[in-house]
Parts: structure tokens; C-alpha cells; sequence
């Protein structure tokens, strides 16, 4: 017979093999040991993309703010912000509008991010358009702003999009193993 497997979260199943005492193969764990479970689906992958690539557009931010300063002046930093915080908006429009039709239809999120697209370059269109260019802009700063804030944005995009996990299988409708141990 089996050492005692302890006391574990209710909702973890232990399969115990009968021959030595062990679980799937490992030695049964201790009371109190954290037992590894499968990972399931990223809760809120889009919520999580949103979240980590915000953080990593404010540390550019500050440090292009920074450096902007130092370099040309308060013009510059602010120059570099704003090209930072107009990539932040409209790239996050994107998955905002993928989290909400994900939720309610995976299988719209494709359309929800194409139309996140026309949003965004009909958007910022009317935002240059319609704006113009505000005298305390420096042109140069506000370039480096834009495109180091869309090479970091899509750096942590990828990376963490790498490793949120989708499930594609509905494990929970699989038919019972019938062929089981004796």
C-alpha cells in the first residue's frame, strides 16, 4: 500500500498506482507540497498583452523622456512622450476591442482585430489631419518616440503572446478511458 498523499486542494485528482505507492509515476508528496498541475488557458490573454506591453511603453517613455531632456530640452522629452503614449492608445485600442469580442465570441476575434485596424489607421489619420503639428513638437524626438514605442510595443507583444497558452481542445467533453487499470 501507498504512502499517504497528505492534504490537497479539492480540486486536485491524484491517480495512485497500486503497486508502489506513487502517483503518475512520482513519489507522493508531503502535506502541504504543491502538487503540478497542467497548465490550463491564459486567463485574459488580451488583458495580459495589453498590461505588459503598457508597463514596457512607460519605461520607454521615461526613458526617452530622459534622454530627450538631456540631449534638447523639455520640447524633446515631451516630443518623445507623446509619440510613446499616441502608440500605446492606438495599438491598445486593438486588443481592448479583442479582449471584448473574445469573451463573447472567440471566434470573432479575428474580424474584432481587423476592425481594430481600421480603427486605429483611420484614427491616427484624423489625429495628424486634424491636429496638425503643435509648435512645441520637435519633430526629430517625436519620430524616435514613435518608432522606438511600435519596436518595443511589438517586442513585448510577441514575447508574451509566445507564451500565453490557447486551448484548443475541449478536454472536458473527451469520452472516459474504459481500458483503465484493474
Amino acid at each position: 500500500m501507498g504512502r499517504p498523499v497528505g492534504r490537497l486542494p479539492p480540486h486536485t485528482t491524484l491517480r495512485q498506482d497500486q503497486t508502489d505507492g506513487t502517483y503518475m509515476g512520482r513519489t507522493a508528496p508531503q502535506h502541504g507540497a504543491r502538487i503540478p498541475r497542467a497548465a490550463g488557458e491564459t486567463p485574459q490573454p488580451w488583458l495580459t498583452l495589453l498590461r505588459a506591453c503598457s508597463l514596457a511603453s512607460v519605461g520607454l517613455a521615461a526613458a526617452l523622456a530622459i534622454a530627450g531632456l538631456l540631449a534638447a530640452g523639455i520640447e524633446a522629452a515631451l516630443s518623445a512622450i507623446g509619440a510613446v503614449v499616441l502608440v500605446l492608445v492606438f495599438f491598445g485600442i486593438t486588443l481592448l476591442i479583442g479582449h471584448v469580442v473574445g469573451r463573447r465570441n472567440p471566434r470573432a476575434a479575428l474580424g474584432a482585430f481587423m476592425f481594430g485596424y481600421l480603427i486605429k489607421v483611420v484614427g491616427f489619420g484624423a489625429a495628424v489631419f486634424l491636429l496638425g503639428t503643435p509648435d512645441w513638437i520637435d519633430r526629430l524626438w517625436f519620430l524616435i518616440g514613435g518608432v522606438a514605442g511600435v519596436v518595443v510595443w511589438q517586442a513585448t507583444e510577441l514575447i508574451v503572446f509566445s507564451r500565453l497558452r490557447f486551448q484548443l481542445y475541449d478536454d472536458e467533453s473527451a469520452p472516459a478511458d474504459k481500458g483503465g487499470r484493474p
